[in-house]
C-alpha cells in the first residue's frame, strides 16, 4: 500500500502575518483560501511552484471564545487509494484509530506513538 504526503495543518494566529512569513519570506504561494463566516474561520492553502504539497493554514477568529486557539502543527495528512483496507491495517497492528468519516468514506484519523494526529484520506 502506497501513501502520498498531501498536507500539513498548521492553527495560526494571526493569518496576515504568517502568510506574509511563508509568502514573501520563503515564497510560497496562495493556492486556494476558503471563509466560513458561520464558524467564524478560514482556511488557506499554500504551496511551493510543484504544488504537490500543501501547508493548511487554519485561522479561526471566534473572538467569542475568550481564549486564544492553541497554534502550530495540528496534524499531516496523507493520502491512500485503499482507504478502508488501510484502516482496517492500522486497527489491526493496534495504533489509535477514528472510525471512518464522511460519505463512502473520505477519511479517518491515526495517531503515531508520540500522540501526533495523521488524517489518512482516500486518494
Amino acid at each position: 500500500m502506497s501513501y502520498r504526503l498531501e498536507h500539513v495543518c498548521m492553527t495560526v494566529s494571526d493569518l496576515e502575518k504568517t502568510l506574509k512569513f511563508y509568502c514573501q519570506n520563503l515564497g510560497l504561494k496562495e493556492v486556494e483560501r476558503k471563509t466560513f463566516p458561520e464558524n467564524k474561520f478560514q482556511i488557506v492553502y499554500l504551496s511551493d511552484s510543484n504544488e504537490e504539497f500543501e501547508i493548511k493554514l487554519y485561522y479561526d477568529y471566534n473572538d467569542d471564545k475568550g481564549v486564544p486557539p492553541e497554534t502550530g502543527v495540528s496534524y499531516l495528512t496523507l493520502a491512500v487509494e485503499d482507504l478502508k483496507n488501510s484502516h482496517t491495517k492500522h486497527k489491526e497492528c493496534g495504533y489509535e484509530v477514528s472510525e471512518l468519516q464522511g460519505e463512502n468514506p473520505l477519511s479517518y484519523f491515526l495517531t503515531d506513538p508520540d500522540g501526533n494526529k495523521i488524517k489518512i484520506i482516500r486518494g
